[in-house]
């Protein structure tokens, strides 16, 4: 038991957990194509689901992790008993113990996200409303991208729109690498798993009045009638056109008509509308995660922080 509550074994344990910890990040990098392509996250399940040799340094992690856990309890235990016994009344004084149970509830987080989080199947979302996990309605409404001073990829930013199940509240979001949307009190995220622009809008005038059509959107009257963009595509000599259908006042198709952009197009009634411009609009991949570790993860921020404030000047 004395052996448990030495401050020595906690010293041995850190080192040997920043050890295996790197053993691990080179393993994992150097087979990412074979034993670890099906690794993602923080999920732990996937080493005891698939067992591997390659994978003992995550076991002998795991046990140097529990005996340090235990470790630090029992010193974080003996610790604040002694103090108590000594009647301590300084606030500075218990802040290791609070230290300490900040790293054990970020331990928990860890653990119960690794076992207990989930990853769901990957939807694609535009600007139409598309259906995501948990009964949420999310569509992109703008996309931005960052490069870095040579002009290679730094980066991309979605703005999402979402609406929660059950509530008519439009929300908005920015999705990006390492930047998810966060739902439920951060225990469940919304995470990119690839993006691309498509050429996917069509803007239409008639005089002053503007018309942005969508692919497979709703209609737009212009004029007696109303027009409907069926979709875009490249043709051969004329570059990227737009099909258009004319519907008549009783919802009927009458006829059909192709047009690029600056060309002018008069419609059965005589009403001449002009191709403005031909618009593209993002689209993301967005998977759900689900991550019960976070909560844990934020308590354990929020002892951390408090232990530094019971220091008082001793940390400056």
């Amino acid at each position: 038991m004395q052996l448990l509550r030495s401050q020595g074994l906690g010293v041995i344990c850190g080192q040997l957990s920043v050890l295996l910890l790197g053993v691990g990040s080179v393993l994992i990098a150097a087979r990412r194509q074979t034993t670890y392509a099906d690794l993602a996250l923080d999920d732990l399940r996937f080493f005891f689901e698939r067992p591997s040799p390659w994978h003992l340094w995550f076991y002998l992690l795991l046990g140097v992790m529990v005996v340090y856990a235990l470790n630090t309890v029992l010193c974080t235990w003996q610790n604040v008993a002694s103090r108590i016994r000594m009647r301590v009344k300084s606030p500075a004084l218990y802040a290791p113990a609070v230290m300490h149970l900040a790293f054990l509830a970020a331990l928990l987080a860890h653990l119960i996200g690794g076992v207990w989080g989930r990853t769901l199947p990957t939807r694609v979302v535009g600007p139409e409303w598309s259906e995501l996990p948990w009964g949420v309605s999310a569509r992109t409404v703008g996309m931005s991208t960052r490069q870095h001073p040579d002009g290679s990829f730094a980066g991309v930013a979605i703005e999402l729109e979402y609406r929660l199940e059950g509530k008519e509240e439009l929300r908005r979001g920015t999705l990006g690498f390492n930047q998810p949307v966060v739902l439920d009190a951060s225990r469940k995220v919304l995470l990119i798993g690839g993006f691309q622009e498509r050429p996917v809008a069509a803007v239409l005038s008639l005089g002053e009045r503007r018309c942005e059509l969508l692919t497979g959107g709703e209609p737009c009257p212009l004029g007696r009638q109303r027009v409907q963009l069926l979709g875009i595509e490249r043709a051969q000599g004329l570059g990227t056109v737009a099909r258009f259908q004319v519907l008549d006042p009783h919802g009927s198709a009458s006829t059909t008509f192709g047009a690029w952009p600056g060309l002018t197009h008069t419609l059965p009634d005589g009403t001449a509308v002009k191709l403005e411009a031909i618009e593209s609009r993002a689209f993301v991949g967005v998977s759900g995660r689900e991550m019960p570790g976070n909560l844990w993860a934020l308590l354990g921020t929020a002892l951390l922080g408090l232990g530094v404030l019971l220091h008082g000047r001793r940390w400056l």
